[in-house]
Parts: C-alpha cells; sequence; structure tokens
C-alpha cells in the first residue's frame, strides 16, 4: 500500500519504506512485525489445535522438536542447492527440477529429526539401563536387603544409598526386638 497521507506528506511512503528496511535481503523492523503477528493469529486462530489431531502434524512436530539441527541442515542444504540450480539452468523443466529439490529438501530435514529422535531414546535406554545396574549392586552391597521387599527411593534414575542403609538399618532393628 503506497500512500503519501492524502497529499500532506509528499515522499511519505519512500521514507517510511527507508526507515522500516522493507527489503527482503535484510530481517528489517517491518518484516519482523509481521512475521510476529502472523506467528500470532495462526496460533490463536485454532488452527494449531486442529492440526495436532492430524497425521500431518506428527513429522512437523518431530522436525520443530530438533529445531536447530534442522535448521543447520537447512543452511547447508540451501547453500548445495543453490550451487545445483545454478548448474542446471540449461535443463529444460526448471519447475520440476525446483520442486523436486524441494521436496528432497523437506525429505532431508525430517530424516535429521528422525535419527536425531532415534538416536537420544537409544542413548537414554543405555542410560536407564545403566542406572538400573548401578541400583543393583548398591542394593546387592547390603545383604540384609531384599531386592523383593524394597522400592528404592530415586532422585532422576539413581537410587539413593542412603534410603536403601536406613531401610536395612530399620529393619535390623525390627528383628532384634
Amino acid at each position: 500500500m503506497r500512500t503519501d497521507a492524502f497529499g500532506f506528506a509528499s515522499g511519505l511512503w519512500h521514507n517510511v519504506r527507508n526507515v522500516l528496511d522493507c527489503g527482503k535481503t535484510d530481517l528489517g523492523f517491518a518484516r519482523l512485525v509481521h512475521f510476529l503477528a502472523l506467528a500470532y493469529i495462526v496460533y490463536h486462530s485454532g488452527l494449531t489445535g486442529l492440526m495436532r489431531r492430524t497425521r500431518v502434524f506428527l513429522p512437523l512436530c518431530l522436525i520443530g522438536r530438533y529445531g536447530l539441527p534442522v535448521f543447520a541442515t537447512g543452511t547447508v542444504l540451501t547453500a548445495v542447492g543453490e550451487v545445483v540450480e545454478t548448474g542446471s539452468e540449461a535443463l529444460s523443466h526448471q519447475v520440476a527440477f525446483g520442486a523436486a529439490i524441494v521436496v528432497g529438501g523437506i525429505l532431508v530435514h525430517y530424516l535429521v529429526a528422525r535419527g536425531l529422535a532415534a538416536w537420544r531414546d537409544t542413548s537414554r535406554a543405555q542410560q536407564s539401563m545403566m542406572n538400573r545396574a548401578h541400583t543393583l549392586q548398591m542394593a546387592s552391597a547390603h545383604p540384609d536387603v531384599s531386592l523383593r521387599r524394597i522400592d528404592p527411593v530415586t532422585f532422576g534414575g539413581i537410587a539413593d544409598i542412603n534410603a536403601v542403609t536406613r531401610l536395612a538399618a530399620r529393619r535390623r532393628g525390627a528383628r532384634a526386638s
């Protein structure tokens, strides 16, 4: 929208445009406010609530959960895609080739997020197994404590050895009386 304030301020649009920095090369103030307003409207419109019920949302959620590595992958893919597109200007099917690059890039983003999720799940499972082994080792160090009878107090997945020791002492005291 271009305006000169109904003739009262000639050159208003030109001056405002220079101040707000509306060019696509830089993230100017106007573009930032526009993005934030759009994000606000989409969030409060209920569209995200409806999307959460669809199967399309799951991959998007996964990509969002690993946003920084996916973003870094995107920057590398952008550079590679620019080189590939520049070198293939002689192709007769420019639109189909561009669409293939976009779909391939989205697929790579999803695969990166999926790989990171699998790696995290594997590392959590290994950590959980190590914590259980440590708990069993600590509990078996106290012969008065039956592993079937106690439920060790855990803090972050690691058994509290003081709680196990206190329980063993109480049991010893109960047997003595």
